[in-house]
């Protein structure tokens, strides 16, 4: 009996022993899978073939066009902010959004004593390159002009084509000290009625933020070569001998200082002191003085009324004239 119970006692502790081990053995087990599993992700990573890995930099180039592309359509802040296009003779040194197209009509009237009043037109259209790889197109615009006096065909120089070149050298940035700085060059060629001679005219642009708005000055030399601005004495002085022909001033210069004012968003107000030297010799210089304004209807239409006056009462500067641009870009 004493035998038959040691045996039954000896089986019992070896069975226990074998679960014992068998249990230790699922453990041993169960831990190596759940460390071959957290380490499987980054063997992954780490066994990735040349095929993930240009799939991944070509998703990254993606990604880094898409960011590029946004950033283009915010377009530049400072060209909404510093640009103003309106019926007056001061430049702004922007060189319109890239890739933008502008189309520019401008329709005035001035008087002068002794003289016709010319009702002036002139069509102008724009672009602006989007070549993001040349920082000389970037910061460009080009233009063409076909400025017409109307009712008065046989004006000397009437339909002459002007072709523009707009340059910013320096983009002024917002919280920085340094202004927008451009330079413009304008080719007037003689293609209209009974024109001759080649104009060239260089301008310097310089404007800063000041205040609620932006301060402008233009600075310009022309080279005057055509005879379009001489006027012919009346046949009955040429007989008396008491007028010549006037003579043009072949080397002409001037300035102007002016403040475009942000009422809104959408609505401006521009205001500038011309001087400038006179057309013909032997003639003091013009002081003229311009008020206008830029009314933004929408993100591409905008429209431009203003006024010109002399300041000088001399009677060789323009007395009064007004006129209205029409602005229009896509």
């Amino acid at each position: 009996m004493v035998g038959i119970q040691s045996v039954l006692a000896m089986a019992s502790i070896v069975t226990v022993a074998s679960f014992a081990q068998a249990g230790d053995g699922r453990s041993r087990d169960s831990r190596s899978l759940v460390v071959s599993k957290q380490s499987e992700p980054m063997s992954l990573v780490d066994n990735q073939t040349p095929k993930d890995q240009s799939e991944d930099s070509a998703k990254e180039e993606v990604d880094s066009k898409d960011a590029a592309d946004e950033k283009s359509e915010a377009g530049d802040p400072m060209e909404d902010i510093q640009s103003f296009n309106t019926w007056t003779q001061l430049e702004d040194g922007q060189p319109g959004q890239r890739g933008e197209w502008q189309v520019n009509y401008f329709n005035g009237w001035q008087t002068q004593s002794h003289e016709s009043d010319p009702w002036l037109m002139v069509m102008e259209v724009e672009y602006s390159p989007d070549v993001p790889s040349s920082w000389l197109l970037s910061n460009a615009k080009f233009g063409i002009d076909l400025p017409l006096e109307l009712c008065n065909g046989g004006v000397d120089g009437n339909g002459d084509i002007e072709l523009s070149w707009k340059q910013r050298l320096i983009r002024e940035e917002p919280g920085n000290w340094w202004p927008t700085a451009s330079i413009e060059n304008a080719l007037r060629i003689p293609t209209g009625y009974n024109s001759s001679g080649v104009d060239w005219t260089l301008e310097g642009i310089v404007a800063k933020q000041l205040g609620p708005g932006t301060f402008v000055v233009n600075a310009f030399l022309t080279s005057a070569n055509g005879h379009n601005n001489l006027e012919t004495a009346s046949w009955w002085d040429q007989l008396s001998c008491d007028a010549e022909d006037d003579d043009l001033r072949h080397f002409q210069w001037g300035a102007r200082l002016g403040y475009k004012w942000r009422l809104t968003d959408e609505f401006a107000i521009i205001c500038d002191y011309i001087n400038q030297s006179s057309e013909l010799t032997g003639e003091r210089n013009q002081n003229i003085g311009e008020v206008a304004a830029e009314w933004r209807i929408t993100d591409h239409f905008t429209i431009g009324p203003g006024i010109m006056f002399g300041l000088d009462g001399q009677d060789t500067t323009p007395n009064f004239g007004a006129g209205v641009l029409v602005h229009y870009s896509w």
